[in-house]
């Protein structure tokens, strides 16, 4: 539909069901990272951390510390 009324705009006729955007709350698991590899990509896009809100944002930060200090203790 967008190719047929704008197709300067939408060159590919072909439907791309994975470009969606959520309409309702959800919840996915994409992949597994590491804590401090999701930190690293979170402080480098700001925007990103908009999305994921600064709440969670906060709480993974407080996870990873934990994590790192119980390695540090266990030695």
């Amino acid at each position: 539909q967008l190719h047929n009324e704008k197709p300067s705009y939408y060159k590919d006729d072909n439907h791309k069901p994975e470009m969606t955007i959520a309409v309702t709350p959800f919840e996915a698991l994409c992949s597994f990272q590491k804590i401090n590899a999701v930190l690293q990509h979170l402080r480098a896009c700001p925007e990103l951390v908009g999305v994921v809100g600064e709440d969670a944002v906060s709480k993974l930060s407080a996870a990873a510390e934990t994590v790192r200090s119980c390695r540090l203790k266990k030695g």
